[in-house]
Order: structure tokens, then C-alpha cells, then sequence
């Protein structure tokens, strides 16, 4: 049995350069070692290519944004970040948002106001005409509706003024044509208000937190949904000729607008006043369209329905005709002219 020598270093056994066939195996012994290496550095990348660098231009912007403590956030452009750098902070995009919605708010009543006053106008313009052509039942609907509508702009009127707004001048516009026209036109109206105009200026009072306003226009909006049902009666009642089977006595509740036929109810259905100061309506005698003019002089005290001295009393029932509340709040709801009682 053959033995490492003792005194070789390492007890590695001394390769015979001597002999041929030791060069060969230790020549293949290198080739085949060789060849593992650079299958083995291969495999290191699937698609065989070397990964780039990252480029000096690419790194060096957001190295100096970091270093000079700019804001960035993604998706924002350099011209919506302010002129310090910073993004906008979240307080002052609120107070814009809140701003906005307040403006927006007081428009929208503003619209209102002048949208009623012209309806109120308007429809008593229509009473005359339906009265010219005979058809008296539909001369008194449109003789309450205009009632109702005067107390929409009042009640509109009176949220702007408590918002410290000034009221602006109005002057209806609109054309008087054949009671069949008028009828279609006034249905036209309600329809949008109750589908579209009523409902979006509720949305953004509510979204402000203006309960006056909101009362306010939720009764507009309650009121006009009757109303347009009243029209379309008697719109087919025209086209079938049986307009003498409409109703020829109307009730307006002075604090909402709400409208009924025949009968007064016990009490209002969105204000809760009392039937018994309902305005009767059964003839043209007397019916004036609320003005601009004529509600600005009306005291404030006798408004029907949503100052913040009557809006709970009349809520209530409290405030009516001959009546009083603890305050000295007081208005006269029985005369045609809108005559105010004072306090």
C-alpha cells in the first residue's frame, strides 16, 4: 500500500512531471473546470444582458428636491404646488371648499327668491286671463297659487335679509297667452322646481347647515308638488270640458304656502298653523302679486313665516290673525292686499 511521504508539505502526493500521462490529466482537469466556472457565471442573468446603471440625471433631481425639503406629491404638477414649494395645506382647501358652498348657498336663494316673485306674478297675471275667457275655477287656482308663491319669495326674502344680503330689484318677465298655454307653461314651472331646482338648493343648504334656509325651501318645494298637481287637473278638465267641476275656493297657509281646495285642513301639513288662519281665496277681488316693492315694505315683524323673532310661534300656530306671541310678533293673514298689522 502506497504512503503520502512523510516530509512532502502538505502530504500532497508529488505529481511526475516526467511522465506523459500525468500532464494530460491534469490538463483535462483544468479544461473541465474552466467550463463549469463560465457555465456557472451564465446563469446569473436570464436575458443575458447586463442591468444599466442608473444615470446621474435621473437620481439628481430628486436628490436636490430632498435635499431643499420640497413637497412632492405624486400626480402634482410643479404649477399646483404653491409659490413656497409646499402643497396646499388641508385647512386652506377646506376653508375654499366651505366658502365655496356658502356663496353657492346664497345664490341659490337668490334665484329662488326671484323665481317665486315671478311666479307670483305671473300666475296672477294667468287669473285674469283665465277669468277673460270664462273659465273662473281655473282663474281662482291660479289666483292661490300666486298667493302661495308671494309667500315663498317672502319667506326667501327674509332668509337672505337675516344673511345680511341685499336684496335686489326684480321685474318679472313673462308672457300672458291662451289659458291652455298658461296652464301648460305653469306646469312646466313646477315641474322644475320640484325635480331639479328645489332639490339641488335643499343639497347645498343642508351641506352649509342652513336650517332657515332649508325650512324655507322645503316648503316651497313641498307646496309645489300640489301645485302641480292642481294644474294638470285642470288642465285635462279644459281639454275635456268639465271645468265647471273644479274647485272654486282655494286655502293658503300664511306661514308655508301650502295650498288646499274645498276645505281647510285642522292644521297645516308642513307648518302645523291652525286652518282657521288659512287665507281663503274665492275671488279675484283684491289679488295683487307680491312685489319687490310692496314685501320690502313690510315691516319686519310681519313676514310670514321665517324670521327668527316668528319662525318658532308660527310653527307653532302661535301668530295668526288677530294673535300675538310673547314677543308682540303679530301679522294680518285675512287681507287681500297683504295689508301687515304691525306689532
Amino acid at each position: 500500500m502506497r504512503r503520502w511521504p512523510e516530509d512532502h508539505p502538505g502530504n500532497i502526493w508529488p505529481i511526475n512531471n516526467s511522465n506523459p500521462m500525468n500532464k494530460h490529466i491534469v490538463l483535462s482537469l483544468s479544461v473541465g473546470f474552466g467550463t463549469l466556472l463560465l457555465a456557472s457565471c451564465g446563469t446569473t442573468s436570464t436575458s443575458g444582458n447586463m442591468q444599466a446603471p442608473t444615470s446621474q440625471a435621473t437620481t439628481e433631481p430628486a436628490a436636490k428636491t430632498a435635499a431643499e425639503g420640497v413637497a412632492v406629491v405624486e400626480g402634482q404638477d410643479a404649477d399646483e404646488m404653491n409659490v413656497t414649494g409646499n402643497a396646499p395645506s388641508s385647512g386652506d382647501a377646506t376653508g375654499t371648499v366651505a366658502q365655496v358652498a356658502a356663496a353657492k348657498n346664497t345664490q341659490d336663494m337668490l334665484d329662488a327668491f326671484k323665481g317665486e316673485t315671478t311666479a307670483s306674478a305671473k300666475y296672477a297675471a294667468y287669473a285674469k286671463k283665465a277669468e277673460a275667457e270664462g273659465y273662473h275655477s281655473i282663474a281662482i287656482l291660479f289666483a292661490a297659487a300666486s298667493r302661495s308663491e308671494g309667500i315663498h319669495a317672502a319667506n326667501h326674502q327674509s332668509v337672505l335679509e337675516e344673511g345680511g344680503t341685499a336684496i335686489p330689484a326684480i321685474k318679472p318677465e313673462f308672457t300672458v297667452k291662451t289659458t291652455k298655454e298658461n296652464l301648460q307653461d305653469a306646469i312646466a314651472g313646477e315641474t322644475y322646481e320640484q325635480n331639479t331646482m328645489y332639490p339641488e338648493f335643499m343639497a347645498v343648504a343642508n351641506s352649509v347647515g342652513d336650517k332657515m334656509a332649508l325650512m324655507s325651501l322645503n316648503y316651497a318645494y313641498k307646496t309645489e308638488q300640489k301645485h302641480k298637481v292642481f294644474y294638470e287637473q285642470a288642465l285635462a278638465a279644459l281639454q275635456g270640458n268639465t271645468v265647471a267641476q273644479l274647485p272654486t275656493v282655494y286655502f293658503v297657509c300664511p306661514t308655508c304656502g301650502n295650498t288646499y281646495d274645498t276645505n281647510a285642513p285642522k292644521r297645516c301639513g308642513l307648518s302645523m298653523t291652525k286652518g282657521e288662519r288659512f287665507i281663503r281665496i274665492d275671488t279675484l277681488v283684491g289679488v295683487v302679486a307680491l312685489t319687490n316693492e310692496r314685501a320690502s315694505a313690510l315691516p319686519r315683524s310681519t313676514w310670514f313665516g321665517l324670521t327668527r323673532r316668528c319662525l318658532l310661534p308660527l310653527a307653532l300656530g302661535r301668530v295668526g290673525v288677530g294673535r300675538s306671541d310673547t314677543r308682540g310678533c303679530r301679522m294680518n293673514c285675512s287681507s287681500s292686499a297683504l295689508t301687515p298689522c304691525g306689532r
